[in-house]
C-alpha cells in the first residue's frame, strides 16, 4: 500500500469513528433535551465556555450572556434566548448578576450524564488510537 493509501484508510477510519461519536453524543443530548438538538447545542455551548474563561481565581464559571451564545453558534438572539428559558425553567443553568452559568454538576443527574460523556470520550480517544490517530 502506499502512504497515500494508508493516510486515506486512516483519514476514513478516522471520521467514522469522529461521526460515530457524534452520533451517540446527540442520540443522549436528545433524550436529556426532550428532542430538542438546538437547545442541546446552546446547552452545550454555555456550559464548555463557562469552563473556558474562568471569571476570577476562585470561580470556576464564567457567567455568559444569551447574546455571547448567539453569537458563538451564529443563531438569532430570540431562538437563543427561548432556549436559555427552557433551560432556567428545568433548572439546567442559573442566571447570575453577569450571565448565566449550566448548573454542570449541582445534582446526581448531572454527575452521572458527566461521567457518561468522560467514557464516551474515552471511548473516542482509544478507537482513534486503535487506528493509529493520536488525540
Amino acid at each position: 500500500m502506499s502512504i497515500a493509501s494508508d493516510e486515506s484508510s486512516l483519514s476514513r477510519a478516522g471520521v467514522r469513528i469522529a461521526a460515530d461519536f457524534l452520533l451517540r453524543w446527540s442520540v443522549a443530548a436528545l433524550e436529556r433535551h426532550q428532542g430538542d438538538l438546538l437547545e442541546a447545542i446552546v446547552f452545550a455551548c454555555l456550559a464548555a465556555e463557562n469552563l473556558r474563561h474562568p471569571a476570577e481565581a476562585n470561580s470556576s464559571l464564567q457567567p455568559l450572556t444569551v447574546k455571547q451564545i448567539a453569537a458563538s453558534l451564529q443563531q438569532p438572539y430570540e431562538t437563543v434566548r427561548r432556549r436559555f428559558i427552557a433551560l432556567h425553567a428545568q433548572g439546567s443553568i442559573r442566571r447570575t448578576k453577569d450571565g448565566y452559568v449550566a448548573c454542570l454538576l449541582e445534582n446526581s443527574d448531572s454527575e452521572e450524564d458527566a461521567r457518561d460523556q468522560l467514557r464516551q470520550v474515552r471511548r473516542l480517544v482509544r478507537e482513534l488510537a486503535a487506528v493509529g490517530i493520536r488525540a
